[in-house]
């Protein structure tokens, strides 16, 4: 379930900040490492292989 809750997080995170750049460019250049430290934890445990 707690892996479900940071996927959400990281989208929602991903799409706010893609509404404001008004593209998913910067973001993209972020991927898969580059992210800001709270929202690189969601972006990890969401991408772990069970």
């Amino acid at each position: 379930m707690e892996k479900i809750l940071d996927t959400i997080r990281f989208k929602c995170w991903y799409y706010e900040q893609a509404i404001k750049d008004g593209n998913e460019e910067r973001i993209h250049t972020m991927l898969p490492d580059g992210l800001p430290e709270d929202i690189q934890v969601f972006y990890d445990h969401a991408h772990e292989n069970d």
